[in-house]
Parts: C-alpha cells; sequence; structure tokens
C-alpha cells in the first residue's frame, strides 16, 4: 500500500489529479489509515495507470469512463460486443488525432509561409502576421 503522493510521483501525476479522480467516480475512494491518510493498492495503481495511459493517447474523461466501465464489466457483457465498443472507440479515436494532425500540418505550412514572408521583407510595414491575418490561408 503506497500513500497519495508516492503514487502521484511513480506515475507522474499530481496529487491534486488524484483527488479529482475520486471526485468524478474514476477512481474509488481508497483505504484510508487510522491516521486519514490514503492508502492505494496495486490494483488503484493500476487503474490510475489506465488512466493516465487512455487520457495521453487522447481519450477524454466521458470516453475513460466508458472504457473503465467495458473493462469493470468485462465478464459480465458479451464478448463481442465489448470488442465492437472498444473497436469503435479506438478507431473513432485514431480518426480524430488524423483529423488533427492535418490541420496541424496546415497550421504549420501557413506558419512558415509567413514567416518566409516576414524574413523577406525588409520591415514590418507589409508583413501579413501584423497587419492583416485575414488575407491568411482559412486553416
Amino acid at each position: 500500500m503506497k500513500t497519495i503522493g508516492q503514487i502521484a510521483r511513480e506515475l507522474g501525476i499530481s496529487v491534486h489529479t488524484i483527488r479529482f479522480y475520486e471526485k468524478i467516480g474514476l477512481l474509488s475512494c481508497p483505504v484510508r489509515t487510522r491516521g486519514g491518510v490514503r492508502s492505494f493498492s496495486d490494483e488503484e495503481k493500476s487503474r490510475l495507470k489506465f488512466i493516465r495511459h487512455a487520457h495521453e493517447v487522447g481519450f477524454e474523461l466521458k470516453e475513460i469512463r466508458t472504457l473503465l466501465d467495458l473493462k469493470d464489466h468485462l465478464p459480465t457483457l458479451p464478448p463481442g460486443q465489448v470488442k465492437e465498443h472498444v473497436s469503435t472507440m479506438l478507431r473513432n479515436k485514431r480518426d480524430e488525432v488524423h483529423r488533427k494532425m492535418e490541420k496541424l500540418g496546415s497550421m504549420e505550412q501557413e506558419l512558415s509561409t509567413l514567416l518566409a514572408s516576414c524574413e523577406s521583407l525588409p520591415d514590418c510595414s507589409a508583413c501579413p502576421a501584423l497587419n492583416d491575418f485575414s488575407t491568411a490561408q482559412n486553416l
């Protein structure tokens, strides 16, 4: 059993974040010592790792809750239904990431164009970034 501070340091997340996950129900309130200190089990640490990793790959808290619910109820749900639901969630997240990457690529290209224009001008009087962003391509 570990304290909230130990778990936070090991997982690279803040104590505040762990408390927030408890507050919104993603993490059950851990056992407390006689002194009132939270004491986290390996299972709770594993759940926090799951939440952190799902968040790192782009899942929002609502989606993470759904994944955790599926994980928690896996033995009682029809396997095909779980697989299809998880596959759909993963596919949708992958597609969302792809759209974001395309948008970031467009943003990078536009910034490179603006930078080249800026660097080629003798002064900033005609700089599109300062004078007229409305003429830049829509991202």
